[in-house]
């Protein structure tokens, strides 16, 4: 059974004031997590018949993917793609919560303990997501889907 049905939904932060947000709509772009200064954008997920996910958003006509630049690694930075990314989503920390993860058979040997979105450590802003190891009780890889209707 999906975590989450088809649908539309905001990926918001722990603290509910933070998202995922498009910044710049060309391929490659890095993802950021705005604390407020954009709206946040509509992301649709569509369960996949292998038990993953694919998330995209619809901007200035672009179907854009949430995706990694390059393999999945720890500290590649996620990007906006033009070619569906596959992901698990995975219980957070309550039930309240999602963690966005690399599907297993995707991942490296060295990473075999799994990876998901993050954010840096480093104080940058906006902060860009990325790929960290996984962490069920990191605050910043704990993402509330607001459902959109």
């Amino acid at each position: 059974m999906a975590l989450v049905s088809n649908g539309a939904y905001r990926f918001l932060d722990q603290d509910h004031i933070g998202s995922l947000v498009i910044r710049d709509p060309a391929p490659g772009s890095p993802v950021i997590v705005s604390r407020g200064s954009l709206l946040p954008p509509i992301w649709q997920v569509r369960n996949e018949d292998d038990g993953t996910v694919t998330i995209w958003t619809e901007f200035q006509g672009l179907r854009m993917y949430l995706s990694c630049a390059g393999d999945p690694r720890v500290a590649a930075p996620l990007v906006y793609g033009m070619e569906p990314r596959r992901w698990d989503l995975r219980p957070g920390s309550d039930e309240d919560f999602v963690i966005i993860a690399v599907p297993a058979r995707l991942l490296g040997p060295g990473d075999k303990d799994g990876l998901a979105v993050d954010l840096p450590q480093a104080d940058t802003y906006p902060p860009p997501a990325m790929l960290a190891r996984l962490d069920r009780e990191k605050d910043t890889q704990n993402w509330f889907l607001q459902e959109h209707s």
